[in-house]
């Protein structure tokens, strides 16, 4: 029943609030990154200069619908996987800094192949999106991995501990 919740739209007044937040997180985000890896841009507002090429970070690429629908991915997953509450709280709350990072990431990454490919920033921009899902994904899964390998669950403990125990083992004194 919760989960249907997702069905609803948001309400206009908090899709403008998160709006300009978002774009610029957006922006800053993207710009950090192609700095990073060397490519000589700058940004101006909301729109990032590849060289002598603008891209502009429009309110489509602020990331709201994807961070939406990552959401509602991430809570289904809750929903059904069984897993531990504590790693089910994690996900949920990794679920907004996810979205940003893989929409930083598409943004970067639709900049430099703009760049180094010359093509319409619409066909780069439409397979870059197709492919955040897949980015969030692998992130939600590198989580788990991350989350597995630092607590070892009571159980686990108790069954290692029983595999290397050699020889007899001490029972009741009388």
């Amino acid at each position: 029943a919760v989960f249907l919740f997702f069905m609803l739209p948001l309400p206009p007044r908090f899709s403008d609030l998160l709006a300009s937040p978002l774009q610029s997180v957006a922006t800053m985000g993207s710009v950090a990154i192609l700095q990073a890896i060397g490519q000589p841009v700058l940004s101006e507002g909301n729109v990032i200069w590849v060289g002598t090429q603008r891209l502009e970070v429009a309110e489509a690429c602020r990331g709201l619908s994807m961070l939406l629908s990552f959401i509602a991915l991430i809570t289904a997953m809750v929903i059904l996987v069984k897993r531990p509450i504590w790693q089910r709280l994690v996900l949920l709350a990794s679920t907004i800094p996810v979205a940003l990072l893989c929409n930083i990431i598409r943004i970067a990454v639709t900049a430099v192949l703009y760049k180094q490919f010359n093509r319409p920033v619409e066909t780069v921009h439409d397979w870059a999106g197709l492919a955040m899902m897949v980015l969030a994904l692998g992130c939600v899964a590198v989580e788990l991995m991350i989350m597995d390998w630092l607590v070892i669950e009571e159980a686990q403990t108790q069954q290692v501990l029983v595999r290397t125990s050699y020889g007899p083992q001490p029972g009741p004194q009388a």
